[in-house]
């Protein structure tokens, strides 16, 4: 049996968007896509921005999806690709959902996939992998496990990111793979 899901949330926040369309069969099998745009106003009429920049309004929209595999015992595997877009995206706030890498939204995500000298535009293509198992039910199939004993949860993931389009000399390589440490954001002479 299918399930289609169908959300359009917008938030307390002005400008704020996001939509989620889902489809999962058998509870086993799990496919979202999702849509998120955010947009921040910058009415200061002097001080740059972060970046060295003038301040303009801007906006940072993104394009996820994702598949997730589950079952008994084995755990589940997931994997995500997504875009994101970033037009003088220095007035965006920080405190968003679908950050990369454990980034709190627009501005840290300039700074660590971007770089400054981009004032705030380009796109970052994100593609990620895990896997996640708990060990005693693998070793008790084919009897169920209550989760009421000793176990060990283990999570495998991977990271792959990459600024597409670059702009300036600064980000023509920044592109990183992580897996279990900090990406390799790039550029030596600009120490971003």
């Amino acid at each position: 049996m299918a399930l289609l899901r169908l959300d359009r949330d917008g938030h307390i926040e002005l400008c704020e968007t996001t939509l989620t369309f889902g489809l999962t069969y058998k509870n086993q099998y799990t496919l979202k896509f999702h849509y998120a745009s955010d947009y921040g106003t910058d009415e200061r009429t002097y001080l740059n921005t972060a970046l060295n920049g003038l301040p303009r309004d801007g906006r940072m929209d993104t394009y996820l999806a994702e598949a997730r595999w589950t079952s008994y015992p084995w755990g589940q595997v997931g994997l995500s690709g997504g875009l994101y877009n970033f037009l003088h995206a220095a007035s965006v706030g920080d405190g968003v959902w679908w950050g990369i890498d454990w980034t709190q939204g627009a501005r840290e995500m300039i700074g660590k996939f971007i770089g400054s000298g981009s004032y705030g535009n380009g796109k970052v293509a994100v593609l990620s992998a895990e896997y996640d198992f708990s060990v005693a039910p693998i070793l008790w199939a084919p009897r169920s496990f209550s989760g009421q004993a000793p176990d060990l949860r283990v999570a495998i993931a991977a990271l792959l990111t990459s600024r597409l389009r670059p702009t300036t000399p600064c980000t023509r390589r920044r592109a990183g793979i992580t897996s279990g440490s900090k990406p390799n954001t790039g550029c030596r002479r600009c120490s971003a």
